[in-house]
């Protein structure tokens, strides 16, 4: 296997192991309790030493981006009242 062949390989690798996480939090139900306990298992499962490295993928697509928005706003009229 050349160098190129085989950075291409990891390339795709990694873009396979970023689409599974992406898709799975994009699956997720959307309670607190249940992305709590995804986001500890997906950070097990790929490997990471802490929770928050594997955060960033939240932000990852505008689904993701549009979720978070959505439940930052209603937490943010919640502590209006």
């Amino acid at each position: 296997m050349t160098r190129k062949s085989a950075r291409c390989l990891l390339c795709r690798l990694r873009h396979k192991r970023h689409t599974f996480a992406v898709r799975s939090l994009e699956q997720c139900p959307s309670d607190r309790r249940s992305v709590a306990r995804h986001m500890a298992a997906l950070s097990t499962y790929l490997g990471h030493a802490h929770v928050s490295d594997t955060y960033w993928y939240l932000q990852a697509t505008p689904k993701l981006l549009g979720d978070i928005a959505t439940a930052a706003g209603a937490l943010h009229r919640e502590g209006e009242r």
